[in-house]
């Protein structure tokens, strides 16, 4: 038996039960699961409307920590749209399983 084909075909299974997974987990919440993703979108706000003084005091109110702004700046026009938090439900869909291949990668 060759087990590079029974091991690639595992894999090709296990990715995608972890893509279905992901997506009826996801679509069972009304929200994005976890807290810090309600507080990324406050900052991605701050952020969005160019106000860093309000992003700043905002998150050394919070945590006294600063977060370099990277994934605020990516969530920025989900934050502005109609419609955050699907957008960030999406996010989620995507973003939880790549997580997942990266660490069997």
């Amino acid at each position: 038996m060759n087990t590079k084909i029974f091991y690639s075909a595992l894999t090709i299974v296990l990715i995608f039960s972890v893509f279905l997974l992901t997506f009826l987990i996801v679509i069972s919440e009304k929200f994005p699961i976890g807290a810090d993703v309600f507080y990324h979108l406050k900052l991605a706000e701050f952020y969005a409307h160019l106000d860093f003084r309000g992003a700043w005091n905002f998150m050394l109110s919070t945590d006294l920590v600063f977060y370099p702004p990277f994934y605020q700046l990516v969530i920025a026009p989900i934050a502005l749209s109609g419609k955050p938090y699907l957008g960030l439900r999406i996010l989620e869909c995507l973003f939880m399983p790549l997580t997942v291949l990266t660490a069997l990668w």
